[in-house]
């Protein structure tokens, strides 16, 4: 345990919280009386309907869960790299003022590696038989994860804030297209 303004904290503890959350976020879908009951908070799960399956949809739900866990590092350590200056001058031991650009940069390669991995499993799930995605998603999946690799390692190469800076924004778009991409394969199969 560490003391941080006021409270105790533990690394465990906060690692479980994150995993409750993107849990949370996986498989709780809401209710029919949330629609409408507008006292409620109306948190809508984006993830829900996948969550709410049977066992291969809820895989594909738990597999989409990973992938936005792992996605996370690579999306915030581009933005890390960006704002190094800022968290230096603040006291803030991030991992670019830690470590430098070079180590954060190959961390966010091998989460871009894990992440391109988990994001090809519901092309390799199967329920009854058949597979959760199609070669459409695949297409989109392989197109998209090429990208983002290629840009990883061009900032491994190149660890500058312009590279960051494309890698950060292109992180957004990528987990935007991938989700769509499931959801238009789900649509047309």
């Amino acid at each position: 345990l560490r003391h941080k303004r006021g409270r105790y904290h533990d690394d465990r503890v906060q690692w479980a919280g994150v995993l409750r959350h993107n849990l949370h976020i996986a498989f709780d879908a809401p209710d029919v009386e949330q629609y409408r009951d507008r006292r409620r908070s109306g948190r809508i799960s984006a993830l829900g309907r996948l969550g709410r399956g049977d066992r291969g949809t809820r895989a594909a739900g738990v597999a989409f869960v990973w992938d936005y866990f792992l996605w996370t590092p690579v999306h915030f350590w581009a933005l890390a790299i960006l704002l190094k200056y800022d968290y230096a001058k603040n006291g803030s031991p991030m991992l670019p003022v830690v470590k430098g650009d070079g180590a954060t940069a190959w961390q966010i390669v091998w989460y871009a590696v894990f992440t391109i991995l988990i994001s090809l499993a519901p092309f390799a799930l199967q329920d009854n038989g058949a597979r959760m995605a199609s070669w459409i998603y695949l297409g989109a999946a392989l197109a998209l994860n090429g990208v983002l690799l290629w840009r990883c390692v061009l900032l491994y190469l190149t660890p500058a804030k312009p590279c960051a800076r494309w890698l950060f924004h292109y992180s957004m778009m990528y987990l935007f297209l991938l989700f769509l991409a499931l959801a238009v394969d789900r649509a047309v199969i």
